[in-house]
């Protein structure tokens, strides 16, 4: 454990993870379950090895959990480039192209996405906004969401990625302590940090995921249905049983979608139908761009190119439509959400994108040198810690080398609050 005493000034010598082995050097690939147990505690190199080695081994699905857990660790372009090996025949889960044509573009129109956001939930009961399970830059963008709707007098937030239970279906979550038992996707800090915001400022925090087993013999479309209606049965009845609750649901990639596609009729657009109540409805799973652009969604970078943003934006066709670069029929979103391309990185090991983005601040942590290989130091809230040796931490950073300084980005003014802890490939030192 490092002490407080260790945390320095910010501005010191950073470092980078660019061109170092990135997976960890274990004395043997773990199996799915002892991983699952090690990552519950709080311990991410186990699973980031056996994600590696499933999906070099099996592709398909593994690519995309992998991905998923290189966004926690802050590996961007990695987890870009993972999630373009998870599809058909172990190329690109996305279309060929953007779901508009070049002239919606050349007439298109953009805004400022905060500002957008804040206008169009006036009056508005319900706010639904996506994101992409591999890119920890929606997570940032939710926490500032968050702030502005707040301040436009929501008052409860939704999760998709909060555990759920069948004995506490729809009761308000405790979330005094944000453990690995609080759900997967909190693992990633950024993931973690918002929903501590959100503790602090907000009425409450529910979860509503789907809770069964899908039905033997089931197609996918059936079990996707039987899971999107359970998910906006749970949504609707705390709807009716709160009067004036005005709810912020967050959520993964087409659950946002209002209109029904096809056969296909997700979360959203199931809660209007059962309430009533027209969601507003934001997509920003496909806005973001990867550090390499050959590996950005289809269309982010034509975006970026004529509109050269320096703040996320949402874009808008001349008759004020969502310009959406995914497959969804017109009115699934009232908004799309475009970030921009992140500043060059400077070596801090950090994205400059949560400095930015989250209200966070630099910190030096001074590490006792140890020997080399991978390794990952996590700052931790002190009081949780204490209360719960299997909290999850708030940044995290891996180093690939013997430097002395990493920096972690924490909320600042909070740095006295929190204990360092660094994990090897052998455990926690």
């Amino acid at each position: 454990m490092l002490s407080r005493r260790a945390l320095l000034a910010s501005g010191l010598a950073g470092w980078t993870v660019s061109g170092a082995p990135l997976t960890p050097a274990l004395a043997q690939t773990p199996t799915e379950r002892s991983a699952m147990t090690d990552f519950q505690r709080a311990r991410y190199l186990p699973l980031l090895a056996y994600y590696q080695a499933q999906a070099e081994a099996e592709g398909g699905g593994y690519w995309e959990s992998l991905a998923q857990v290189q966004a926690m660790l802050g590996l961007e372009a990695e987890a870009f480039r993972s999630v373009f090996r998870s599809g058909p025949n172990g190329g690109s889960p996305y279309g060929p192209r953007p779901a508009w044509d070049d002239a919606e573009l050349a007439s298109a129109t953009t805004e400022p996405a905060l500002a957008a956001i804040a206008e169009a939930a006036k009056g508005r009961q319900i706010v639904i906004l996506n994101e992409a399970h591999h890119t920890s830059r929606c997570r940032a963008f939710a926490q500032d969401v968050a702030a502005v709707l707040r301040k436009e007098g929501f008052t409860h937030f939704a999760a998709e990625a909060f555990a759920n239970s069948p004995l506490r279906l729809g009761e308000p979550l405790d979330l005094k302590v944000i453990n690995g038992n609080t759900g997967f996707y909190l693992h990633d800090p950024v993931f973690a940090q918002l929903t501590r915001q959100i503790r602090k400022d907000w009425d409450g925090c529910y979860a509503y995921e789907f809770t069964g087993e899908p039905r033997a013999g089931a197609s996918t479309a059936e079990r996707m249905a039987e899971r999107d209606e359970f998910q906006a049965e749970v949504l609707a009845n705390l709807l009716k049983r709160q009067h004036g609750l005005r709810l912020f649901i967050y959520c993964g990639f087409s659950h946002a979608a209002k209109v029904q596609r096809g056969q296909s009729k997700w979360m959203a657009a199931r809660l209007w139908e059962k309430t009533g109540i027209e969601p507003l409805a934001i997509t920003q799973a496909f806005g973001t761009p990867a550090p390499d652009r050959a590996y950005s969604p289809p269309g982010v970078e034509e975006v970026l190119a004529k509109f050269k943003p320096r703040r996320s934006i949402v874009v808008r066709t001349a008759d004020g439509q969502a310009l959406t670069n995914e497959p969804a029929p017109e009115g699934a979103y009232d908004l799309a959400v475009y970030h921009p391309r992140p500043a060059e990185p400077t070596g801090q090991g950090r994205p400059e994108w949560l400095r930015e983005m989250a209200g966070r601040k630099p910190y030096a942590v001074q590490v006792v040198p140890r020997k080399p290989g991978l390794k990952l130091i996590a700052a931790f809230p002190k009081a949780e810690l204490e209360a719960d040796p299997n909290s999850l931490p708030t940044d995290l950073v891996l180093v690939s080398d013997l430097r002395p300084t990493v920096n972690l980005l924490l909320p600042n003014g909070a740095w006295p609050d929190y204990e360092f802890l660094v994990e090897t490939p052998e455990g926690r030192a």
